[in-house]
C-alpha cells in the first residue's frame, strides 16, 4: 500500500445510493470488528460494538437486506452484458455471476435468522438506544475489561459469523464495482471538476485516489458530481491545480 507522511494513503470513495452507502458502512464497521478480534483489547472492543449497534437498523433484512437482493439482481444484469463484449473473460464473469445469484438466495433464506441472533445478543442490544431491558445502561470499556480477553473474543467471533451471509455480499459487491471503475487522470483546477455521470443511474461508485497531499472532496452536481480539495493545514481551497485520479461506475 502506498504511503503518504508515513500513514497508509488514503483513497475517497462516494456512494451514489443508500444501498452502495450502506455497504461502505458495513465494511468499515467488520473492518473494525477484525481490528478488535486480533488485537482484543478493551478499547477496540467497545468501539467495535458501538459501530456494528449503530448500524444493525439499516441492516434489517427488510432493508438493506432486500436493497442488497435488488442491486444483486442488477449487478446479474450487468454481467449478462458484460460476458459478451470482445475480451472478457467470459468463465470469470461466470464464476462470478455464479457467487452473486448464490448470494442473492443466502441473503433470502438465510439473513432473517443471522441478523436475529445479532439482534438478540446482549451486549449489542445495550449499545443500541433504546433497545436494552434497562436504557440507561450502556457498557464502557472497562466492561470489557471484566469480561475479560477470552470472552470478549469470543463475542467478537460471534459476531463475525453473525455478519457472513451480508458481509460476503457486501465484499462482492464493493470488489465488483472497484474492479470496473472506468479511471480518468485529471488535474483538478482551484474551482474543482465536474464529473459527468449517466442521467439514469440506479447506484454505483466514485473513488478519488493519488491526489497527494491536498483532501479531496465531492459534492452532487446536476447528475454528477463536483471535485474539489483543501490545503490540509488551514481546509481552505486550494489555489493551484491539483492532479488526481478519478474513477466511476454506476448501474
Amino acid at each position: 500500500m502506498a504511503q503518504l507522511n508515513g500513514w497508509p494513503a488514503k483513497v475517497l470513495e462516494h456512494p451514489m445510493s443508500p444501498t452502495a452507502a450502506g455497504l461502505l458502512t458495513l465494511e468499515r464497521a467488520a473492518a473494525v470488528l477484525d481490528q478488535a478480534e486480533n488485537e482484543t483489547t478493551p478499547e477496540r472492543c467497545h468501539r467495535a460494538a458501538e459501530g456494528l449497534a449503530a448500524q444493525l437498523d439499516e441492516l434489517a433484512p427488510e432493508r438493506l437486506g432486500e436493497d442488497l437482493a435488488r442491486e444483486i439482481r442488477r449487478w446479474i444484469e450487468y454481467l449478462d452484458g458484460l460476458a459478451h463484449r470482445d475480451g472478457v473473460d467470459a468463465q470469470k464473469v461466470e464464476r462470478l455471476r455464479s457467487l452473486l445469484e448464490q448470494l442473492e438466495r443466502r441473503l433470502q433464506e438465510d439473513w432473517g435468522d443471522y441478523f436475529q441472533r445479532l439482534t438478540h445478543d446482549p451486549w449489542l442490544a445495550a449499545y443500541r438506544p433504546g433497545s436494552a431491558e434497562d436504557p440507561g445502561f450502556r457498557p464502557e470499556p472497562f466492561a470489557w475489561a471484566i469480561l475479560g480477553p477470552e470472552e470478549s473474543g469470543t463475542r467478537l467471533a460471534r459476531w463475525r459469523e453473525g455478519l457472513a451471509p451480508m458481509r460476503t455480499a457486501a465484499e462482492t459487491g464493493l470488489r465488483l464495482m472497484r474492479d470496473a471503475l472506468h479511471r480518468k487522470r485529471v488535474d483538478c483546477p482551484p474551482q474543482g471538476y465536474s464529473l459527468e455521470l449517466p442521467g439514469e443511474h440506479a447506484s454505483g461508485l466514485v473513488r478519488v485516489e493519488d491526489f497527494g497531499k491536498y483532501i479531496p472532496e465531492l459534492r452532487p452536481e446536476g447528475n454528477g458530481l463536483r471535485l474539489r480539495f483543501r490545503q490540509p493545514v488551514e481546509l481552505v481551497p486550494v489555489t493551484e491545480p491539483v492532479p488526481a485520479t478519478l474513477g466511476w461506475f454506476t448501474l
